[in-house]
Parts: C-alpha cells; structure tokens; sequence
C-alpha cells in the first residue's frame, strides 16, 4: 500500500514525462526486439513490486487467479478483449461482476440449516505438482492452517465467520459457518496446498511453501529469488498444458523505468500509473489495456479529530470536495468519481442513493452546525483553524498524487492540510487524529466483503484498523450489514444492500474519492502469437499477475 515527502503534483508529471520522452526514440529498436521474440512461449513481465512470498496460506493467489495454487472456485474466464485504449469502453473489460464458478470443485456449493453449513464436492483426477491426488483433507488442512492462530496467516480475519472445516469422506467438504452466509463462494478461492505439506501449527515464515509452493495449478515454480520469479508450466495440469510455456516476472519498482525499458524492447508486458500509460496510446508496438475495478481510494476521517469527530463535518468534508477533478486531473480520466465503497458493477445492488454530490454551499452550512465558520481563508472554530493532515504509504505514488489533490482542495475550504508520506506503522499510531489513504476491494466479488468489516463496528482483532480506520460505528448500520450477509432471499439482500449505502451517504466512515482503473501495456508480439482473454473486474490487489495475463492458461496459439 505505501517516495519521498511531498512533491508537488507538477513536478511529479514533469518527471515521469520527461522520462517517457527521453525513451520515445527507443520505439524502432522495441519492434526490432519484438520481431526477435516472434515464435517465443513466454512472456517477461516488469512488475512494481513481486510478492515476498508464493505461500497460498500467505494469501498469494488468494483472489482466486492463482496459477500455481488453486482454489475451489474461481473467475469466469472472459472472451479475448480489445485491448484498444480509445472510446468510453477502452478497458475491454465486463460492465458487471463476473460469476464464481467452480475450478477445484464439481459444482455449487450446497447449503444446509438455512445457510450456517454449505457442502463443496471435489473434482475427481486432480493431482499436485508432486505427484500426489487432491482429497478432502487438504481442503481441511489449508483452512485449518489458515484459522490457527499460532500459524500467522493473514488471511485469517477475513475467514473469521467459519468455524470449522470436515472432510465428509476423500471427495466431500463441509464448512460450517458462525452465522448464516448467503454467498461464500468468494471464501472458497484460497489456493489449497497438499496437507503433506502443511505442519501444524508452523508459521508461515518457517513454511517451505514460501519459495517451493506445491499446487494443482497450470505453471509450477522453477526459480523464486528477491526481485525475480519464473513460472513454467505443468504438463499434468488437469485441464491440459497451457500454450504459453513460461512467465518470468522481474520487479522494477520505479515507474519511469518500467516504461522507458518497456518501450526499449526488454518486456513483453507491465503495469503502470494513468499518467504513464498514455504514452503507449499511439505507439503501434504496443496495447494499452484499462481494466475496470471495485478497487476504492479515499481517506479515513479521525474519530479524535474536531473537525472530522462528527457526522456534520464528516458528511461537509464529503460534499465539500470535486471527486470529478481529481479522475480528470490525477488520474486521466482512467477511474470512476464515486463516495460510496460499493461501485455500479454490482447491478441492482448498487444504488445512486449511496452517493454523495458535491455541494460546497451545502458543506459550509454543515460545518457552521457543527461549530466552524468560515473567515476570509480559514474554517475557524474557537480560534483555531481547522486542521486536517493526510498520510499516504511513502512508497505509492499515486496515492501520494491523489492526496496532494485533496489536500488542495481542502485549503479552498479553509482547512490547514499537510500531506505525508509515512511508513504503515507510524500511520497506525496516528488515525487517531490524521487521516489515512486508504484503498479497498481486496475481495470485490461479492458486496459484503466489500463493506461488512469497513463500515461493520470493529471487532477485537490487531488488524481491524486496516478495514475500519475511522473506528465508525453506526448501530441501524450493524443491523443492515448483518441482515444482508445472511438473508437468502435475493430481494431482501437488495433492499438491505440500499439501505447501507443511504446509511452511508448520512453518515460517511470516511471520505472515498473513487474506483481507479488498472492500467497495463502488452507487446503487440503477444499478441500476434497469441488468441488471448479479455480482462476482469479486477480487486484492489493487481499487478502483473491481472491484467492480460489473469488467465494466461487459456491463452491459445494462433
């Protein structure tokens, strides 16, 4: 989630565009190189940042594209997308949220005691890279691994509705929830690991399944080193080998030497910011790809601060800023202006009534109730200005961007602002009373994993400040989050998805900005080998591992 302290937003545009023009020249020696590679089985990927560790119990692959562990549901596939970068529908990408079908398992999960119990059936004929067949008992392992404590899994807040997991002989799983679930299909995508590989009760960071995963997967590890990992494919793959034989991905963490050595010739693919994408728009060597997401930015609003510790100025600091000038300007008109934490994607869960419109007249009259008025420049309350400073992770500079916007645009409203980069662990000692940049959608493919823990009164677990960092607490919002998560009835989920996002919309936790759109460049070599897929409504996890290349096992050679 986390560049220097503050720089101005001029100069950060300055910098990456002088960049992109210095290696503009480099365009003829790039389709030289893409003609060597014409023919080639793999791709070489330039990611911002590679994972530390492959660990399905670590979370990687959690989001259910996994190519190496393999969960019992995962995305749809999706058809081959444009990958044109020009018009409204330039991302290529679903207009809605794709369905969670079955991968490891056989078919639906089946339910039992009114949505407390649900049944998973496996598919017969799957084997692990090592040999060994899949079974009831490595489910049972990796989530049993996942909910010890003692194991340090970061997954295990967000599967802390189950409460425990049997196998039902070698072929049946059985998950028997705290409460009644209406969907939890997107808690069934962790990737599953051989139970002969899990020792109970061993932490993650002495796992051997951090470097050498064993999964069910279509690629298998070859190498995993700092900055570096290769994937090749697995020849026993259940659903036959994949076309594309080999992904190397190498991290590269600056963004303009992402571009310029893409533009050089020496990926095939990468990730890159709004601002940056746009040079690739009209080279011919390249695809630019826009992937819609549910993947919000925004910040939290302190719970001890005077200006935000109430829902009058809470509610004014939403409707006093232009959310619209920020995806023009930050982030090129590649995003979404949005306040509400649920995006239009969701179809008839989604409603305008979760909105918040911008109406500075309106803000300044929400403020003078709760205490402040506005004289000459300043927002003034008992003599003191109002103050409202923003941190963003050090290392993420479109946060960083985003937050100098708003910090801007809270000095037109008088409010004395300072935007910083910090470390996550100064950030958790001072919620309190600064505000945060925050992103979310970690797991987007239902509504409730949306917004159940951040808007949900926070529980007793250490992490509950990364879902909840406002504190807020709302008890008509409680009830509305809970009937929705368990009704099994379609109609009720909707009314009580509305009415969490009209409770919202009086009473914002915090101040969202938007969804962004994930940005990605492809050598056009690729796609001349290639039949591909089209891209996914993607979470706020992404990288190389999305984008093109989510399903690159389907990939299919020309």
């Amino acid at each position: 989630m986390a560049i220097p302290r503050r720089r101005g937003l001029a100069a950060v545009v300055l910098v990456t565009s002088l960049a992109l023009t210095s290696c503009s020249g480099q365009a003829d020696n790039a389709s030289e190189k893409n003609k060597d590679s014409k023919g080639s089985d793999k791709v070489v990927l330039a990611s911002a940042m590679l994972p530390e560790s492959l660990n399905p119990l670590s979370g990687y692959g959690g989001g259910g594209i996994s190519k190496i562990n393999q969960g019992l549901y995962t995305i749809e596939t999706v058809k081959e997308g444009t990958g044109s970068s020009k018009g409204a529908d330039r991302s290529g990408a679903p207009k809605a949220m794709p369905k969670l079908v079955p991968l490891l398992a056989e078919g639906e999960p089946e339910t039992k005691d009114k949505g407390k119990s649900y049944t998973v059936t496996l598919k017969d004929g799957v084997k692990f890279t090592d040999g060994t067949d899949l079974d009831a008992s490595d489910i049972v392992a990796t989530y049993e691994a996942i909910l010890d404590p003692k194991v340090g899994s970061p997954l295990i807040s967000d599967m802390g509705e189950i409460e425990k997991v049997e196998a039902d002989g070698d072929n049946k799983v059985v998950f028997t929830f705290k409460t009644a679930m209406a969907d939890v299909k997107p808690l069934l995508m962790v990737g599953i690991a051989p139970s002969e590989h899990i020792k109970k009760g061993e932490t993650i960071t002495e796992s051997e399944m951090n470097r050498k995963p064993i999964g069910t997967g279509p690629y298998k590890v070859e190498e995993f080193k700092p900055g570096r990992y290769v994937l090749v494919s697995n020849p026993d793959y259940f659903m036959g080998e994949p076309a594309l034989k080999r992904i190397e991905s190498i991290e590269v963490k600056d963004d303009a030497a992402r571009a310029q050595r893409m533009t050089s010739g020496e990926f095939n693919g990468t990730i890159l910011p709004p601002r940056a994408v746009s040079a690739f728009e009209d080279n011919p060597d390249f695809s630019v790809y826009q992937a819609s997401s549910a993947d919000w930015r925004g910040i939290s609003l302190p719970k001890d601060n005077p200006l935000t510790n109430t829902r009058e100025g809470r509610l004014a600091l939403n409707k006093g800023i232009d959310r619209e000038a920020i995806v023009r300007g930050v982030l090129a008109d590649r995003g979404r202006a949005s306040a509400s934490m649920i995006p239009d994607v969701y179809g008839d869960l989604y409603t305008e009534k979760g909105e918040i419109a911008e109406d500075r007249d309106e803000a300044l009259k929400l403020f003078e109730k709760a205490g402040w008025k506005l004289g000459g420049d300043k927002l003034m309350k008992d003599g003191k200005q109002a103050e409202l400073n923003i941190m963003y992770p050090s290392e993420d500079t479109l946060r960083r961007d985003i937050a100098v916007a708003l910090g801007d645009q809270f000095k037109k409203l008088g409010i004395n602002t300072k935007v910083e980069g910090v470390d996550w662990s100064v950030a958790e000692e001072r919620l309190d009373k600064d505000a945060m940049m925050f992103g979310g959608g970690m797991y987007p493919y239902n509504a409730d994993a949306q917004v159940y823990r951040a808007l949900h009164t926070p529980d007793d677990q250490e992490d509950a400040w990364l879902y909840n960092p406002s504190g807020y607490s709302n008890k008509d919002m409680d009830k509305a989050l809970d009937k929705a998560r368990s009704t099994l009835d379609a109609k009720e989920r909707v009314e009580n998805y509305h009415k969490i996002q009209e409770l919202y919309a009086e009473d914002p936790a915090m101040l969202v900005v938007g969804f962004i759109d994930h940005n990605y460049v492809q050598a056009k070599n690729v796609e001349d080998q290639f039949n591909r897929t089209g891209l996914l409504v993607e979470p706020h996890e992404h990288g190389t591992d999305w984008g093109p290349w989510a399903q690159v096992q389907e990939w299919k050679k020309k």
